[in-house]
């Protein structure tokens, strides 16, 4: 055999060996994995946002049975270095499913299957009270993986959450039973989690915030990030007196019919609520007390 033709045997033998040893379970020899998938989250507009936004990344991978083939966590560290990840995916089609800043507040159950995965509060899975939920973003996207050679998805992400702001005036003294505010304020019923196609899960249960700091020492201030409700929302907001009697009871619905607030179609929303209490009731208004009239409503 001429020298020629060594050279190519020895090419087409170590070309077999290479693709042998990724056949193995250990597929650290392995060419890098041709298929990538980005992330991309606009916000409101048209501009990317999402290191603005995301700090932890999960990413599920199912097959076209709905089994989980693939998992990853990604940092906020991670993702500045490459707002992505590499894929080592067979051809074929995959649901990916992702969540961001799913975290102090968030659990994941049964992730195994499509159709069982589930997002849940931590809190109320333990079964004590819940504060509060993450800052969630979602994401979710069917592909076809054509063959091992480079490939790039992007996957577009959508806000999970609204965020909720609650000003308490004039409430008076804070009964000794509140600790860091808790109790105070109620929302209810509230939706404790999402299916992996970003369906709300059935199950409901009270939210006692606690409060956040104010300059104001009068005031008590709530910050609360809620699961994605409709205009149409069946929510509560129910402020208690000291002597644990219902101060002030407020329909969300309302609230939002009445001072045009729109949170259908709008990925940032944030829902601001004032309420200053009188010796004759309280008012509300979406606006801070000592900048617009406000219009009382009934309450005592």
């Amino acid at each position: 055999m001429n020298r020629a033709g060594v050279y190519a045997a020895a090419v087409a033998l170590l070309a077999f060996l290479c693709g042998a040893s990724c056949i193995r379970e250990d597929r650290s020899d392995c060419p890098e994995p041709g298929y990538r998938v980005t992330f991309y989250y606009p916000g409101n507009g048209d501009t990317d946002i999402f290191p603005e936004k995301i700090d932890h990344l999960l990413l599920y991978v199912y097959d076209a049975a709905g089994d989980l083939v693939d998992s990853r966590s990604l940092s906020r560290q991670a993702l500045a270095l490459f707002q992505g990840v590499s894929l080592d995916l067979a051809p074929g089609d995959y649901t990916l499913v992702s969540w961001a800043n799913a975290a102090e507040y968030s659990t994941v159950l049964h992730p195994q299957t499509l159709d069982r995965a589930g997002l849940y509060q931590s809190q109320w899975l333990a079964g004590e009270t819940m504060e509060n939920f993450d800052s969630l973003y979602y994401a979710a996207k069917t592909v076809t993986v054509e063959s091992y050679g480079p490939q790039t998805e992007r996957l577009d992400f959508v806000s999970a959450h609204i965020d909720l702001e609650v000003y308490l005036a004039g409430y008076g003294t804070v009964p000794s039973w509140s600790v860091g505010g808790q109790g105070i304020l109620e929302i209810d019923p509230v939706p404790v989690g999402y299916d992996f196609r970003l369906n709300l899960q059935p199950e409901h249960s009270v939210l006692l915030p606690v409060w956040s700091s104010d300059t104001d020492s009068d005031v008590l201030s709530y910050r609360v990030h809620l699961l994605r409700f409709s205009s149409y929302t069946d929510m509560v907001l129910r402020v208690r007196g000291t002597d644990g009697g219902v101060r002030a009871e407020i329909s969300l619905a309302e609230f939002l019919l009445e001072n045009g607030i729109r949170v259908e179609g709008v990925n940032e929303v944030t829902v601001p609520v004032y309420i200053l209490f009188r010796d004759n009731g309280y008012s509300v208004s979406i606006e801070r007390w000592d900048t617009v009239p406000v219009d009382p409503l009934s309450g005592a």
